[in-house]
């Protein structure tokens, strides 16, 4: 008689079938989940991605304009609050800005529009400090002639920087050419540079993106 199983026993083992059964449903949802928490996270836009209010961007990166951005160096922005490093210049976030010194490639010859970029310039723009470096070799004139307009704009204080301004005059909206000083610590003093490069010093200078 104690061989026969009891009907108790039989319930009991009926009770472990199905809390079995309820544990493993519980463990292949939770493994389901988080395969699709990965494809979501996979499928949204990283950085430099484009992005929008439906589609939004992976981890801590922000939705600037259409762009993802982290706000780090190098990352798109749009003005200098998207940026963790102090300048946003041409949509870039940056820590110095560079300005590329070019020649033509044949002076003489004015159906041929190609440039050669002969050095590149650091703009310190905490201190207003100009570094020349990546020199090509082959024309020491122009790097003569750089190197002069660099230790005299050293001097200034401040350089001037020409540009469009929109003024209200009479009730009407009027963009003019004016010309204002921008100090060294100032976001536009890399344009100023260029400026003065181009229109005091006959070098050919663009900001770099």
């Amino acid at each position: 008689m104690s061989n026969i199983p009891t009907k108790s026993g039989g319930v009991k083992k009926a009770i472990l079938i199905i809390l079995g059964a309820i544990l493993l449903f519980i463990i292949f949802c939770a493994g389901c989940l988080f395969t699709l928490d990965k494809l979501i996270k996979l499928s949204e836009p990283a950085e430099g991605s484009k992005c929008s209010d439906s589609l939004p961007c992976k981890n801590e990166l922000k939705c600037i304009g259409t762009t993802c951005s982290s706000g780090k160096k190098g990352s798109y922005c749009e003005s200098k609050t998207d940026c963790s490093t102090p300048y946003c210049v041409e949509n870039v976030c940056r820590e110095d800005i560079k300005v590329g010194i070019y020649v033509d490639e044949e002076p003489k010859n004015p159906n041929n529009l190609k440039k050669i970029k002969i050095a590149v310039i650091t703009v310190g723009m905490t201190d207003g400090n100009l570094t020349v470096d990546n020199i090509k070799d082959g024309f020491s004139a122009d790097i003569d002639r750089l190197n002069k307009a660099l230790t005299e704009m050293k001097k200034r204080p401040t350089l001037t920087l020409v540009g469009e301004n929109e003024r209200t005059i009479n009730g009407q909206r009027v963009i003019a050419m004016e010309a204002w000083e921008v100090k060294k610590n100032e976001p536009n003093y890399a344009y100023a540079v260029v400026h003065a490069l181009e229109m005091e010093f006959g070098l050919r200078a663009e900001v770099e993106r």
